[in-house]
């Protein structure tokens, strides 16, 4: 069972993805709420995964995944009647390319998500959950010019405190760690 820190990283973690999505006076909206949702269902099953026998084809496991998830979404798209409103016509050359990026970077990311569940601890995996949104918010930032706006930096904050106390193992101070570290990399007299 995780530890009473692990819970509260995750806390943490979740409250940053909802503050990401928050508008300039931190309001978060019911869209907000399941993204923050999402995340947490997403840790919970990364952690569950230490329990259940994995496929070693960590491709597979992806493939199979977004094959599932993407057909539940198209299925949801057309009852709710926007697949009509879909003509290739109206999509733009950038949409088009912004499609191949996310699919390309989506499935790396989610290949080495895999692998970490496979073979380290599946702590570390559950916090990619909300990292990923915060990183995505800062390469919007910086390569696409976007607004840095205080939610951004409340969940940053956040979402790194959440990591390092989901990170910290056996009980073990993140200030401990954190000063062990420095002293390991203190050059010897």
């Amino acid at each position: 069972m995780p530890s009473t820190l692990t819970f509260l990283g995750l806390g943490l973690g979740i409250g940053g993805v909802a503050f990401l999505g928050s508008d300039s006076e931190f309001n978060v909206g019911p869209g907000i709420i399941l993204a923050a949702a999402a995340a947490l269902t997403w840790s919970i099953g990364s952690w569950y995964t230490a329990h259940v026998e994995l496929p070693t084809q960590v491709l597979y496991a992806s493939g199979v995944s977004h094959m599932v998830s993407g057909s539940a979404l198209l299925l949801i798209s057309t009852a709710s009647g926007e697949v009509p409103q879909l003509v290739s016509g109206s999509i733009s050359q950038a949409s088009w390319i912004a499609l191949a990026y996310l699919t390309c970077v989506s499935m790396t990311g989610f290949a080495a998500y895999s692998w970490l569940l496979v073979n380290a601890n599946p702590l570390m995996a559950t916090t990619h959950a909300f990292v990923n949104p915060v990183v995505a918010a800062l390469v919007g930032i910086l390569v696409l010019e976007e607004k840095l706006r205080p939610a951004v930096l409340v969940s940053a904050a956040l979402v790194g405190a959440g990591a390092l106390l989901v990170l910290s193992r056996d009980g073990l101070s993140v200030r401990r760690r954190l000063r062990r570290a420095a002293l390991l990399s203190l050059p010897e007299e």
